[in-house]
Order: structure tokens, then C-alpha cells, then sequence
């Protein structure tokens, strides 16, 4: 008589990291059916969740391709992260790139005259604003990567 074994994973479970934010606990759940629909494959369906990121991944596995012992997968993922130190800029009217050009910068800037290679305040004909200094350099004065527009 031939049994066959559970196809139907559930894992869940807690972590803690220092990855997970201010509240060092992470909370995950993952479904897996090793034999989605009774055709040999996989699908998979998990997510990650704490205060500071969440994650949705689904997965598809087959098999076989093309009439072969050939396996090939998808694996598709949706991630959302608070990002915290990083100057935005979120205050009203909100900054284009074309405002550059009027002589507004984005917050948390101020729009300082500095030496484009010193980053002290500077009044030469060199000179640049502090936010283009960061967009250039890619950091900015706490040392966190920075973005331009």
C-alpha cells in the first residue's frame, strides 16, 4: 500500500533582531503546499511583520519544464521599511528638482553657501548649497546615504 506523506507545511514563529526596529521582535507565518493542486508543485505564501517592516512573499515552483527533469520558479515579494534618520522632504510646498535652479532646497537643508570640497560655509564663486553638496557627496552630515531627486 503506498501512504503519502503531508504535502501542507505552516511555519510560524518570533525572532528577535536588532533588524526589527525600535521593538526588537519580528513575528513570521509561511504556508507551503508541496504539491499544489496535485501536480508536484509548489507554492508558497509567507510574510514578516514588526513594527518597522513588513513582507509579503509568494512562490511558485515547478517541477518539471518542458517534458524535463528541469525545475524552474517565481518568486514575488512586496516589502515596506520606515526609514528613519534620513532627511526628507515632507514640509509643504514639497521640493522639485527644477526649485534647485530658483535657489530652494528641500528640507532639511538651508540652502548654506559651502566649499565643494570642505563643506564649510563659503562665499567664493565655487560655492554650492549644502543640499547639492549632499546630492554630489551621496551623504549627508550624519553620514547616512542620501538621495537625490
Amino acid at each position: 500500500m503506498l501512504k503519502r506523506e503531508k504535502q501542507t507545511d505552516v511555519q510560524f514563529g518570533l525572532s528577535f533582531t536588532a533588524d526589527a526596529g525600535d521593538l526588537p521582535i519580528m513575528t513570521f507565518v509561511k504556508w507551503t503546499d508541496r504539491n499544489f493542486l496535485g501536480n508536484g508543485q509548489q507554492l508558497s505564501i509567507g510574510t514578516n511583520l514588526s513594527s518597522e517592516k513588513q513582507d509579503v512573499t509568494i512562490g511558485f515552483t515547478e517541477r518539471w519544464l518542458a517534458n524535463q527533469r528541469w525545475t524552474g520558479g517565481v518568486t514575488l515579494s512586496v516589502s515596506h521599511e520606515k526609514t528613519r534618520k534620513v532627511p526628507q522632504d515632507i514640509l509643504g510646498p514639497i521640493f522639485s528638482g527644477d526649485d534647485l535652479d530658483e535657489g530652494e532646497v528641500p528640507d532639511p537643508y538651508t540652502g548654506v553657501m559651502v566649499d565643494p570640497d570642505t563643506g564649510e560655509p563659503s562665499t567664493a564663486s565655487d560655492a554650492i548649497t549644502d543640499y547639492e553638496l549632499c546630492y554630489q557627496t551621496g551623504t549627508d552630515d550624519t553620514g547616512f546615504l542620501s538621495y537625490g531627486i
